[in-house]
């Protein structure tokens, strides 16, 4: 689940920011890794198994609610989405809650995002990674007949048109901030946004599966109270 294919954003754009540009340029090769996880390729195949999606939701989870731990004080007076976006972390303990599971403790995001500008090159993968999420989403309701409310709120609840919607006001915001910063703070934005990637690509596995980690290349859920009698369905 990661940011949507960089050469089908300008599509949706007549206008596209500088700073996009620079975005996509600069996260190309990160992009195309997230892309290549295991992990993350499993949620779209017709086996997908419960455990493999359960562990991807908790690997979610302990990402984003680490980012929003960090991101809200950095991003403090930048006109920025209204975000965070609260339905995410509910999305996502919602499933979680549905299948028995304990929420994962939020995960440390890297020390170098400590900044308005590195905060939202972050931004760039969450708010993108909603419209992937869309993708993934279709694939998950086949495979284990997920629904809002049913285990499915993450990847199944968020409307396109909402997701298209913030993403579109994402951009926005990035060309204004772009208007106003030199090349030192645009870099900075694109660092931001690599160092996130590079924390979504740690959090779901990388494409090299660890001692212990699971054929999919995530970590075994441990067992939780409930597992084995929640029925996905």
């Amino acid at each position: 689940m990661s940011e949507p294919n960089n050469d089908r954003i300008g599509a949706q754009h007549s206008f596209v920011p500088p700073l996009l540009e620079q975005l996509r340029a600069g996260t190309r090769e990160a992009h195309d890794r997230i892309e290549a996880i295991p992990g993350l390729g499993i949620l779209l195949a017709p086996g997908l198994s419960a455990g493999a999606y359960i562990a991807a939701l908790k690997a979610l989870y302990a990402f984003q609610s680490g980012m929003h731990k960090r991101l809200p004080k950095l991003l403090d007076g930048v006109a920025c989405l209204n975000w965070p976006d609260a339905d995410v972390l509910r999305a996502l303990e919602d499933d979680l809650v549905w299948f028995g599971v304990a929420l994962p403790r939020p995960a440390a995001p890297p020390r170098s995002i400590n900044d308005s500008c590195t905060a939202l090159g972050a931004l760039y993968l969450l708010e993108g990674s909603q419209l992937g999420g869309r993708v993934i989403g279709k694939s998950v309701v086949k495979s284990l007949s997920v629904s809002p409310g049913r285990g499915g709120s993450f990847f199944c609840g968020r409307t396109a048109d909402n997701a298209r919607q913030r993403w579109q006001e994402f951009c926005t915001v990035l060309a204004q901030e772009g208007a106003r910063l030199d090349a030192s703070g645009c870099a900075r934005v694109v660092s931001g946004a690599s160092a996130s990637f590079a924390f979504l690509e740690a959090m779901l596995g990388g494409s090299a599966p660890q001692a212990g980690a699971a054929p999919n290349g995530l970590p075994k859920p441990a067992p939780q109270p409930g597992d084995a009698a929640r029925s996905v369905n």
